[in-house]
C-alpha cells in the first residue's frame, strides 16, 4: 500500500502529521531540506520494507517478549533516561509511569517530557533539549 501511494508521499505526510505545532518545530523540520531527505529515503523499497519489519516486530514478537518479561518480574537494571514529546506520546499515555514499571527498584530512572509544541521528531525539533539530556546522562553513566 505504501509503495502504491509512494514512499516519498508517505514520508512527507508523516512529517506533516507528526511534527510539533510550534513554528520553531516546523522550521527545524524544514531546515536544509530535511523532509525531502526523508522522502528520498522512503522512495527506496528497502527503506519501506525494513521500516515495516521494524514496526511489525515491535507490535508482535517484541511486545510478547516484553509482556513475558514483566510477568516474570524481569526489570531494566541499568540507569535509564526516557525523553518524549509532551504533546505527542505524552498526551496519549503516561510515559513516565509506563517506563517506571520496567525499571528495577533503586535503579536511576528519569523521564523528560519535551514541549510545548514539539512533536514526534525530538532530535530534529528540540535538539538542544535532547543533546543536553543525553550529554548529561552519558557524563554520569556512560563509563
Amino acid at each position: 500500500m505504501l509503495m502504491a501511494y509512494g514512499g516519498g508521499n508517505w514520508a512527507r505526510d508523516a512529517n506533516t502529521r507528526l511534527t510539533g505545532r510550534s513554528e520553531q518545530s516546523a522550521a527545524r523540520m524544514a531546515a536544509d531540506g530535511a523532509v525531502e531527505v526523508y522522502a528520498a529515503l522512503f522512495e527506496k523499497e528497502e527503506t519501506l520494507r525494513c521500516s515495516c519489519e521494524d514496526y511489525a516486530s515491535g507490535a508482535r514478537p517484541e511486545y510478547g517478549e516484553q509482556e513475558a518479561d514483566q510477568k516474570a518480574g524481569r526489570k531494566i537494571e541499568v540507569p535509564v533516561v526516557v525523553v518524549f514529546s509532551a504533546e505527542g506520546l505524552g498526551r496519549r499515555i503516561d510515559v513516565e509511569g509506563e517506563w517506571r514499571d520496567w525499571v528495577a527498584e533503586g535503579v536511576v530512572y528519569e523521564a523528560v517530557s519535551v514541549g510545548p509544541g514539539v512533536g514526534h521528531y525530538l532530535p530534529e525539533e528540540a535538539h538542544e533539549v535532547v543533546a543536553e539530556k543525553m550529554l548529561e546522562f552519558l557524563g554520569k553513566y556512560g563509563g
